[in-house]
């Protein structure tokens, strides 16, 4: 089995050292899916997306040797390379010396610290063509059925190029052994998207109900079909990413080897930057209670000295840009519909574990910085404040009141007063409690809020004291809303917990 693929540059990401280094004053030229490398140069794989984490490998899957195979032509040396926090040595090395394609085989234990790499030193001009790593030996599977959901909104162009680019797939393709190994459900909260008929392809049209309620739709589908399509994972993926096909790849080849005791566990696929496709925006993230922390924040993946520690940097939820959940946990739990925003959060936490990285599973996404519109600053304010509530991270009401205070005195200070009339807005719809939060229709909502336009300083001075007065009378009876929730959720998910909290103590 293919454990994961050489890759080289290509349309979605084209920065060279993110693949494959070149040495000093020397040549390779990737070209026709071939990389050319000049009479006496050197090219190495030790780089985010070719490196082999031998330690992760081992720790987490069912591989104990693996195989790496290179497919080249020309003369020189190949050299499989480890390295780890405090040594760097060539393993094993061999000549390549042939006109026509050769193919090479190391064999390697994933008993080491550290990960594996390899060099192709060329002594002639040299074709390198493909390299694979794989399972080696016997070794028993899991099987592994992917249903991948993605939630769109007025997004038609990306939604196509991404769809087409699944279609062209192994997941697609009859003679592959990934052929129907994954069931596409789009979820189309604008309704307007036609799709051409396609075996395990269903699209599914939508009143706008945000991205909890577009996945939640997604999950729903999943289950209906359970007994057509078996599934075993379910991917979460936005609309607006752009991906490369060996991330799910790698997603299908570490689920199928996954110990057992990690088989509840989340795969976290990474955001990598659009505005600068080198920058990984974040590997995981960690909510700290609103006060995010996104692992290995704007690093450099091109950077050698992050290598070592790539997979290790894991938080304690994965955001929907790309998410890999069980579906035995979708069973029974269905997100909270928080419309926009911390949905994932909350969804994250509740699943509780340590999510999963590894190298070359993430999609490119905009920053969030470039989303910054002020009616996200309502969402932005409502939906934290209840996940906090919701999982007890909020302890006392002087909490709340200096969470909500610090956001609103610091859009007033930099006189976005829209912003700042959003959030006190998110204050106050927080305060009618999580039994409205369950129910209250998510597209009438938010189109409510589209409608306001404005903010004005002064008009938001007299809107805050009235909101802080309205929390004063009310907090109490939320924070004893919140947990009753938390209390029945024990045996239910919360959306059917708040239904019959609402039944029995309203």
């Amino acid at each position: 089995m293919i454990l994961q693929s050489f890759l080289f540059p290509d349309e979605v990401c084209g920065e060279p050292e993110i693949y494959y280094r070149v040495g000093i004053k020397q040549k390779a030229e990737y070209k026709n899916q071939m990389l050319i490398i000049d009479s006496g140069g050197q090219i190495s794989s030790d780089s985010y997306m070719n490196l082999f984490d031998a330690e992760t490998w081992r720790t987490y899957t069912k591989v104990m040797k693996a195989r790496l195979c290179l497919q080249l032509y020309g003369s020189g040396t190949i050299g499989l390379w480890l390295r780890n926090e405090t040594e760097e040595k060539c393993v094993q090395e061999q000549i390549y010396n042939s006109e026509e394609r050769e193919i090479k085989e190391f064999i390697f234990s994933t008993g080491e610290t550290g990960f594996y790499y390899f060099t192709i030193n060329a002594k002639t001009r040299t074709i390198f063509q493909k390299a694979e790593y794989q399972t080696y030996g016997t070794i028993s599977k899991n099987e592994i059925f992917l249903s991948l959901v993605i939630c769109t909104y007025k997004r038609k162009k990306q939604l196509t190029a991404n769809i087409e680019k699944l279609l062209k797939s192994l997941f697609f393709d009859k003679t592959s052994k990934l052929y129907q190994k994954m069931f596409v459900h789009i979820v189309d909260n604008a309704s307007e998207i036609q799709i051409p008929v396609q075996q395990n392809i269903a699209i599914h049209y939508e009143r706008n109900l945000g991205g909890s309620g577009g996945f939640t739709r997604g999950i729903e589908e999943i289950q209906k079909v359970h007994s057509v399509f078996p599934a075993t994972n379910i991917i979460l993926m936005d609309d607006n990413t752009e991906f490369q096909l060996e991330t799910f790849y790698r997603i299908y080849a570490v689920l199928s080897l996954l110990k057992e005791e990690y088989r509840k566990e989340v795969i976290a696929g990474r955001m990598f930057r659009m505005d600068d496709r080198k920058i990984q925006y974040t590997a995981s993230e960690i909510w700290n209670g609103g006060h995010i922390i996104h692992m290995g924040e704007n690093k450099n993946m091109c950077r050698k000295d992050i290598l070592v520690k790539v997979n290790r940097e894991r938080g304690e939820y994965s955001g929907w840009w790309l998410t890999t959940l069980p579906y035995a946990y979708t069973i029974n739990n269905l997100p909270f519909p928080y419309f926009l925003h911390c949905d994932d959060v909350e969804y994250g936490l509740r699943h509780g574990g340590v999510p999963l990285v590894w190298n070359g599973i993430q999609v490119w996404h905009e920053a969030p910085e470039y989303r910054n519109f002020p009616i996200l600053a309502y969402y932005d304010m409502r939906n934290p404040l209840s996940v906090n509530c919701l999982h007890g991270i909020f302890r006392e009401e002087g909490e709340i009141y200096r969470y909500w205070k610090e956001r609103i005195s610091a859009y007033h200070s930099r006189k976005e007063f829209f912003h700042e009339r959003m959030a006190i807005c998110g204050m106050r719809d927080f305060l009618k409690g999580a039994i409205w939060l369950s129910q209250v229709d998510g597209e009438k909502n938010h189109r409510k809020l589209e409608r306001k336009k404005y903010g004005f300083r002064y008009v938001n001075a007299v809107s805050w004291r009235m909101v802080r007065l309205l929390y004063q009378k009310k907090i109490q009876k939320i924070l004893e809303e919140y947990k009753r929730l938390r209390k029945e959720y024990e045996v239910c998910c919360y959306v059917q917990a708040a239904k019959d909290i609402d039944k029995r103590f309203y």
